[in-house]
């Protein structure tokens, strides 16, 4: 009995640090359209951040209803005392860039948004040139309702709901940001840092991904 706990116990370590690990894991069958990312696969991207719940739910009391914001930083920029420049120098691979976000709502369902597709949508600040690229020290500001709504291709109000969790991928290498659940009406909140936040496991700036 021992001896097959032992095996049982091995097999479940090896599927967990088996490496290289995965990233983004989601059915890939036909009904849902998903796909898996693999830390071994090449992309465009350089840093990854996961946010484990967002929600749109809409109600026929607007003021009932649930949405959620976003905040997406690019943390490349640092004050001339932090230790951080020493990172910014010798290590970041670059520093703006574009970034997505890919939803997987609860059904497995997936909606991919990139800034640079849809660099309309947001706020990224008043000097922005409006193309989807995301500098040093600036951050990106929207509701996950604005989201929806753009990689469906419809009004805002039209967009429908939403329940799932989220990867965040930029092309910058030193990401962060937050979200939060909100009703309104009733002033109630979740909010959470981005995974992994700053520092957190020894991560500066999100997972990092290997380049091309």
């Amino acid at each position: 009995m021992k001896k097959i706990t032992v095996i049982t116990l091995s097999l479940l370590l090896l599927s967990v640090i088996s490496p290289p690990g995965w990233i983004l894991a989601q059915d890939a069958s036909f009904q849902t359209g998903a796909v898996t990312l693999s830390e071994t696969d090449d992309t465009s991207y350089l840093r990854a951040v996961f946010a484990q719940y967002l929600a749109v739910i809409p109600n026929e009391d607007s003021a009932l209803s649930v949405n959620c914001a976003i905040s997406i930083s690019n943390v490349c920029a640092s004050t001339a005392e932090s230790k951080l420049d020493a990172f910014n120098s010798t290590i970041a691979r670059a520093d703006s860039g574009g970034f997505a976000i890919v939803l997987f709502d609860r059904d497995g369902t997936v909606h991919n948004f990139s800034s640079q597709q849809h660099y309309m949508v947001g706020y990224y600040g008043e000097d922005h040139p409006g193309d989807g690229i995301l500098r040093p020290g600036q951050t990106f500001t929207v509701n996950l309702q604005e989201i929806l709504a753009a990689v469906k291709g419809v009004k805002i109000g039209e967009e429908g709901e939403f329940v799932g969790y989220a990867w965040i991928l930029s092309e910058f290498d030193c990401l962060a940001g937050t979200y939060s659940n909100t009703i309104y009406g009733l002033g109630f909140t979740q909010a959470f840092e981005l995974q992994p936040a700053m520092g957190q496991g020894g991560f500066i700036g999100g997972i990092m991904l290997p380049e091309d």
